[in-house]
């Protein structure tokens, strides 16, 4: 079953990109599109040494003091990409935290989670789920994926042109398949 805090960070980012213009079916690489969600936010994406204090040990950190998603330097494109969507999506979702703290361990965690519903969590996780829901229909929206798939992309082939892990494509993949099925969990 999708989660609330799921349908609540697809729901959040798509509205982002209707806003953005970019809600139209079409896939695009994942740095035009958080170009145009960093600079409607008024956010910057800057990358540091690994052992820079700013970071603190995480991989990602959104500094809402100064405006800045922090990532440390050397990641994977398809690394950096999420962890910037997944930042965007804590500015938009959560506007009241200070700031986020991204550990490589609580990414993968709120990645597995994100795609069944989760019970009993702490107000952290539900964050974390809504954040990486956010990012992964932020990169691969529903309606674009279901275009690219009915054009013969394979999920590998659109991992690829977005600049993402396989495994957004195919939790986005997994959840169409949901809501197409009606196994959602509750009212859409």
């Amino acid at each position: 079953m999708i989660s609330q805090g799921s349908r609540l960070g697809r729901c959040r980012a798509s509205d982002l990109l209707n806003r953005l213009g970019l809600n139209d079916g079409q896939l695009r690489p994942a740095e035009h599109v958080l170009g145009r969600a960093l600079q409607a936010a008024g956010l910057t994406a800057t990358e540091l040494p690994e052992t820079d204090p700013l970071l603190a040990g995480a991989v990602g950190v959104l500094d809402r003091d100064v405006e800045t998603v922090w990532l440390r330097q050397g990641l994977r494109r398809s690394t950096r990409n999420y962890l910037v969507a997944h930042e965007v999506g804590h500015w938009c979702l959560h506007p009241h935290e200070r700031t986020f703290e991204e550990s490589a361990t609580a990414r993968q965690d709120a990645e597995r989670a994100s795609v069944s519903t989760v019970t009993g969590y702490s107000p952290v996780q539900r964050n974390e789920v809504e954040a990486s829901a956010f990012a992964a229909e932020l990169l691969v929206p529903q309606r674009a994926l279901v275009s690219a798939r009915r054009s013969g992309m394979t999920w590998r082939e659109i991992a690829d042109h977005v600049g993402v892990d396989s495994g957004v494509v195919a939790r986005q993949l997994v959840l169409h398949f949901f809501e197409e099925s009606n196994l959602t969990d509750g009212p859409r």
